[in-house]
């Protein structure tokens, strides 16, 4: 019998109360990256109460709109899809490669990765080529220009 189980009995706990602190450990197992065929033996509930469980948690986090948890969230679940496209994209699969790429845009959009001094979705300007690598220090300068 599982902890919430026993409160129950017990009646201690509303069972709403109950139920937050179940969606919350199922939540918790789950970002620790625990299988939700586990959480459920860990609850001792079905594999379908166990997800919905997780999905209700998630729905509440989106709820109360806290937009670091979200983001992390989102970027834990694409994480899952970026493990499992990494080596057959790795191992040359074209389609796997696609999917892993936007994937990876994602991830770097969520953790704005992306953004540039200026703001938005573009990467800084890239810093003018040298045309010859100095010797030493005295001769650093930038690089002639055409004229």
């Amino acid at each position: 019998m599982s902890e919430d189980q026993r409160t129950e009995k017990a009646g201690g706990a509303s069972p709403h109360e109950i139920s937050a602190r179940r969606r919350m450990s199922a939540m918790q197992l789950w970002r620790s990256g625990v299988s939700i065929a586990e959480i459920a033996r860990r609850l001792e509930v079905t594999r379908q109460q166990a997800l919905k469980l997780v999905r209700r948690e998630v729905e509440v986090v989106v709820q109360e709109n806290d937009p670091d948890l979200v983001r992390t969230l989102h970027t834990e679940a694409l994480m899952d899809v970026w493990y499992a496209l990494y080596r057959p994209a790795a191992e040359g699969d074209i389609e796997s490669i696609d999917r892993f790429l936007r994937v990876e845009e994602r991830i770097a959009r969520l953790l704005g990765l992306d953004l540039g001094e200026g703001g938005g979705d573009r990467l800084p300007e890239p810093a003018p080529a040298r045309t010859s690598a100095p010797t030493n220090g005295a001769e650093a300068q930038s690089a002639p220009t055409a004229g």
